[in-house]
């Protein structure tokens, strides 16, 4: 989900009739006197995102007579991310691999910005409010954040409203561990969902291999036994119905183990109700037996994913109520023998 930045900042290059001795590009050379092309970044975008604007914006000048090359920065302006009336598309831009994007121009604040128009902002606008002779606009516009990209849309429009949405959602906070509800159904900032099925005590077993090592062994990662969440991942379903026949298939022991997550921290925001209460019991001895089936799947496996598979499985067959977890060292030991022959096997180039 996009989401809708309050302040916007617009980076601009020079304007070419401020330019001297510069060898434009082709598309820079097509603008009209005045006008800046703007690479625009959203207030709560990260630094690295306005660092690369204001790169872009440099203007590279070259000197004839002293044969000597400049640069120059560009401009910022930062602006209420509301009410961009002004807007006249001038281009399409034809770009590698089949890119298109239609250029318009801005006139807001006495100056004037050329930006991208995606092509589906476009079609709203011509079924919603036209476009006047002479290529203006119709409606009032702003700039929304969609992954990478900051695009400029219509107020109002379908995806205004989605990123109004979105807006709301970002100022939401991760939800306090203690104010889980056992049996609930959680949502992600990203729509990711999940089942909050309780607590029990987990370590992490992991492999690393040593980079330093002439034959580049493998080492055994032990995490700390600590109390971690148990998370049922339901795959972002819509319906209730979904929700409870996953539910169902984990209480049956017929669901992939790696829908369930035993973890520390989680990014869950929003709670949407509860599904259906487990006691942490019957939870531990689902896991428990899962676990164990899994390893006996991997074992015989000659790869290291197959290795990190069983170690996954024996993290599953240890958790427990008591912070004085039981520990099957022969399991882990087999696993890490897989892993080894797998590193002193496998071709090196």
């Amino acid at each position: 989900m996009g989401y809708l930045p309050e302040r916007i900042f617009l980076y601009c290059k020079k304007p070419k009739d401020q330019v001297i001795n510069n060898d434009v590009e082709e598309d820079e050379d097509q603008l009209e006197a005045g006008v800046r092309k703007a690479f625009p970044v959203s207030d709560q975008s990260a630094q690295s995102r306005h660092e690369n604007a204001e790169r872009w914006a440099i203007t590279h000048e070259y000197n004839y007579t002293s044969r000597k090359s400049t640069e120059s920065p560009g401009d910022m302006f930062e602006y209420q991310n509301s009410g961009f009336s002004d807007v006249t598309i001038k281009s399409l831009d034809i770009r590698g691999q089949g890119g298109r994007a239609y250029q318009v121009v801005m006139n807001y604040d006495n100056k004037k910005f050329q930006v991208d128009l995606r092509e589906d902002a476009l079609l709203d606008v011509i079924y919603n409010t036209g476009i006047e002779a002479g290529g203006k606009l119709n409606g009032t516009f702003c700039f929304i954040v969609e992954g990478s990209q900051t695009n400029l849309v219509r107020e109002n429009s379908e995806v205004w409203k989605s990123a109004q949405k979105g807006a709301e959602a970002r100022k939401s906070t991760t939800i306090k561990k203690s104010e889980l509800k056992v049996g609930h159904l959680y949502k992600t900032l990203s729509g990711e969902t999940a089942i909050y099925l309780g607590e029990a005590y987990a370590r992490s077993l992991t492999f690393k291999e040593d980079k330093n090592s002439y034959k580049h062994n493998g080492k055994l990662e032990c995490g700390k036994v600590a109390k971690k969440m148990i998370f049922l991942k339901t795959y972002s379903y819509d319906t209730a119905k979904q929700v409870q026949q996953d539910l169902d298939k984990f209480k049956n022991k017929k669901i992939d183990n790696y829908r369930i997550e035993i973890q520390v921290s989680h990014s869950y925001r929003e709670d949407l109700g509860l599904v259906q209460v487990i006691d942490i019991d019957e939870v531990i001895d689902i896991i428990h037996d899962m676990g164990s089936r899994y390893y006996e799947e991997q074992d015989g496996s000659v790869s290291s994913y197959g290795s990190e598979n069983m170690l996954r499985a024996c993290v599953m067959t240890e958790v427990s109520k008591d912070k004085n977890i039981k520990i099957n060292q022969s399991k882990i030991d087999k696993a890490v023998s897989v892993y080894d022959n797998y590193v002193k096997n496998r071709r090196r180039y």
